[in-house]
This record gives C-alpha cells, sequence and structure tokens, in this order.
C-alpha cells in the first residue's frame, strides 16, 4: 500500500477544500424578492439580505458575489435612489460578475420570477383539459395556491401576468385567456384559469 506524506496529504486536502464551491443552507438562500450579498467570492463569509425596493443601503462589506431567487431580476446601483452607475443583475454568482462598481448603495427588484416549483412538472391543481386549452379551478404551484400577485397588493394586470406566466410554465405558449382573483382568509390567489395555445 503506498503511503502519503503528511504534509502531502494535507496540502491536497487543502485544495480540495478551497476548489469545492460553497454549498448554501436553505434557510439561508434567498427566497423570492430577495438577494443576498456575500463578503466572499463562492458566497462565502458574511451576508446581508435584501428583500424588495431599497433606495438606501449601505452593505457592511463590499460585495464578492451574490445569490438571487430563480427568475428575479434585479437593478443594482452604486449610488442611492438608484443613481448610475447600475448593473442589470439576472443570476447569482460566485463572483461580482456584472458589479463593476466596489460599492451597494441601492437595488430594487424589476422582475420577479416565479421559482423553481413554477414549472411544467408537478400537480397544478384539478384541471379540465380540451383540445387546445386547459382550466383550472385553483391553479396550484409546489402544493400550494398560486398568489394572484407576488409583489403587493393584488390588481387585475398582475393577476392577468402571473396567470399567463403560470400558463407558460404548463406549456401553453397563448399564456391566459381568462382568470380571476379569489380572495381567501386575507390573501388573493389565481382562480379560475383558463389556459390557452392560441391565446385569447
Amino acid at each position: 500500500m503506498t503511503k502519503i506524506a503528511p504534509v502531502a496529504l494535507a496540502l491536497a486536502i487543502a485544495q480540495l477544500w478551497t476548489a469545492a464551491p460553497a454549498q448554501i443552507p436553505n434557510s439561508r438562500a434567498p427566497r423570492q424578492g430577495e438577494l443576498l450579498f456575500f463578503s466572499d467570492s463562492n458566497f462565502r463569509g458574511q451576508t446581508h439580505r435584501v428583500s424588495g425596493t431599497t433606495a438606501s443601503l449601505r452593505l457592511p462589506f463590499r460585495a464578492r458575489s451574490y445569490m438571487l431567487a430563480p427568475g428575479d431580476i434585479w437593478q443594482v446601483c452604486a449610488n442611492t435612489n438608484f443613481r448610475n452607475p447600475c448593473a442589470q443583475v439576472d443570476g447569482s454568482r460566485p463572483d461580482r460578475g456584472v458589479l463593476t462598481f466596489v460599492d451597494v448603495r441601492s437595488a430594487q427588484l424589476t422582475v420577479e420570477g416565479l421559482g423553481d416549483s413554477f414549472s411544467a412538472s408537478g400537480f397544478a391543481g384539478p384541471s379540465l383539459r380540451g383540445m387546445a386549452s386547459e382550466f383550472f379551478r385553483a391553479p396550484e404551484s409546489g402544493g400550494q395556491r398560486v398568489l394572484a400577485c407576488r409583489t403587493g397588493p393584488a390588481s387585475a394586470n398582475c393577476a392577468a401576468d402571473t396567470a399567463s406566466r403560470f400558463c407558460r410554465a404548463r406549456g401553453y405558449a397563448g399564456g391566459a385567456a381568462f382568470q380571476r382573483m379569489e380572495t381567501v382568509r386575507g390573501r388573493d390567489y389565481l382562480a379560475d384559469v383558463l389556459c390557452s395555445r392560441a391565446g385569447a
């Protein structure tokens, strides 16, 4: 059996440790509408979580990497009140990525995604399917009713946008031809969504 010198073994372990990507515990990973900054590259070091629009932001460190929820798009700026220079952040990066400036002073969510669970896979709720359309009485995603609007108060326009994204995720290129909202215990959910391959 080949013996490995203690020094060589220690160096090999150190190389593996530094090369392995950081694993983010689920409790620390950003939810939809959140942006998570790290003080070190590869999602390591101190963290600072930003939720929604923040016109005046002071990170306790210079961001070396960042993570955001799937589908979210953020505008990140070097000055307060979203003044230039700014960068559009549309995916997690283990390095500075598009952030050419050293400090972050404001950030705003410009597009909120619907997460990994909002996809063609999984149970979407009972439906009635036709040749070119499908009707969902109470659309579901990840085992939960789909909120009509995830950012702020529910509105007809926001519900229509959410319904169309739901339908496109189910494979209906035409989006939603019809939708309504249903209020349950103070929360507004999508209801009576008609997905269409050809649109309205």
